[in-house]
């Protein structure tokens, strides 16, 4: 482990703790408004922003939103905070009809900034905009670190910039372009962010400060075998083919457990009690999805699971994001490993990280499961049998995380597990 325990629980509640840096910056907003100069038009408008915890509702704030000019792309950036929490980003593009694509995180402002930018070019190109012009709107000036003032940018300038970071090659601290391979990708959270390794630890001990600070550890969760199990439509067997008169609708994903996706020519299973384990997790985790799988793979199996994107948000890792070949590892979750817990039914490909395992019998709802790993049995699916909604594998391994979280923040209450 890198750390001990204790080391951590310091880290989230001694004197560094972030808060004031947090009242700080929620008294912060930026507006990036990618400007379109097509023929005569008139001024730039401000975004709507919504603050972290806003609890005003989704149609509220619909119609409080400033709706884009034709041949306008507007980006925002709203920086808000609650106490023990960091600071919450959420960054916005818009179309000229008021449409969204919201990509929410707690993350560094930096890092915000920089990607919102290039999503808002990006937006503005497939438009097939021929001239562009981006314009910073600030409301108010705040002297701290994370600063983009005039006097802060001339700073950053002129010292020597450490390189923390790269969103296509391009240093998001101070603009110089590099690419000397000393870095880790984090397709997962931007195709093109990659982070130093100073960086890294700087925003791992910064993330966990959050987490602990919520009394949160995180959870690293496989997919396939763990929490559903999918099957290709062609090996389909005959036995199983009264499963496609039983799907359950995709227009209320929430509700349903078996599902046909056409455009992928899959069948996929829920594994029983998923949704009640992923709904009591994640009031004492953060957590990932991690998988094997392909990314398209993975983000569909994430709106299965997570319809109203309540638990994931952007931590789905696939196998395109790993370091290592047919290994999984935690260099790419902004976890520190003292912290991570990881549930997975395949040992082999967390070798570098046994000690945070905790290894879950395989769910095997189709035949072409048991057939792939050459078991001596029938299906679930042929059996027209499942798993115990009460007592199945994720339900016995929820009052396990439950135990392992309390002894961690609460020792003396919690006798050692066997």
């Amino acid at each position: 482990m890198e750390q001990s325990k204790q080391d951590l629980l310091q880290k989230s509640s001694g004197d560094q703790h972030p808060k004031s840096q947090c009242y700080e910056e929620a008294n912060r907003k930026r507006g990036y408004v990618v400007r379109v100069e097509e023929g005569e038009g008139g001024g730039i408008c401000r975004v709507g922003c919504e603050r972290e915890g806003d609890e005003t509702s989704r149609d509220e704030r619909r119609q409080g939103c400033v709706v884009a000019r034709e041949g306008f792309v507007k980006v925002n950036v709203d920086v808000g905070a609650k106490e023990g929490v960091g600071v919450g980003i959420g960054v916005v593009c818009r179309d000229e009809w008021g449409m969204a694509r919201i990509w929410k995180e707690l993350w560094e402002p930096q890092v915000a900034e920089a990607i919102v930018v290039l999503e808002g070019l990006e937006e503005a190109a497939r438009r097939r905009c021929k001239r562009l012009k981006v314009e910073v709107l600030e409301e108010t000036q705040v002297s701290n670190s994370y600063g983009l003032s005039k006097e802060n940018l001339d700073g950053a300038i002129k010292a020597s910039c450490p390189h923390p970071g790269f969103v296509r090659d391009l240093c998001y601290h101070c603009g110089e372009r590099i690419n000397d391979g000393g870095d880790v990708a984090f397709p997962y959270i931007h195709r093109d962010l990659r982070l130093g390794t100073d960086e890294i630890s700087r925003l791992r001990e910064s993330d966990v400060r959050s987490v602990l600070g919520r009394k949160k550890l995180y959870l690293i969760l496989d997919l396939d075998h763990t929490l559903l199990n999918s099957s290709r439509l062609d090996d389909i067997s005959s036995e199983e083919e009264y499963l496609l008169s039983r799907t359950d609708s995709l227009q209320d994903i929430s509700k349903g457990s078996l599902f046909l996706l056409d455009m992928m020519r899959m069948m996929t299973k829920l594994r029983p009690s998923v949704r009640n384990f992923l709904r009591e997790a994640s009031q004492i985790f953060e957590m990932y999805i991690y998988t094997m799988g392909e990314r398209a793979y993975a983000l569909e199996m994430a709106k299965l699971l997570d319809p109203g994107s309540l638990y994931f948000n952007s931590r789905v890792i696939s196998r395109a994001d790993c370091t290592e070949r047919h290994q999984k590892g935690l260099d790419v979750v902004l976890g520190q490993e003292s912290a991570v817990l990881i549930l997975d039914d395949t040992k082999d490909v967390w070798r570098k990280h046994a000690d945070n395992l905790i290894l879950i019998e395989r769910y095997h709802f189709f035949s072409s499961s048991c057939r792939q790993f050459q078991c001596q049995y029938e299906s679930l699916s042929v059996l027209k049998s499942d798993e115990s909604e009460l007592d199945g594998a994720l339900a016995t391994v929820l009052k396990v995380l439950k135990r392992i979280h309390g002894q961690f923040f609460d020792p003396v209450s919690f006798r050692p597990l066997n």
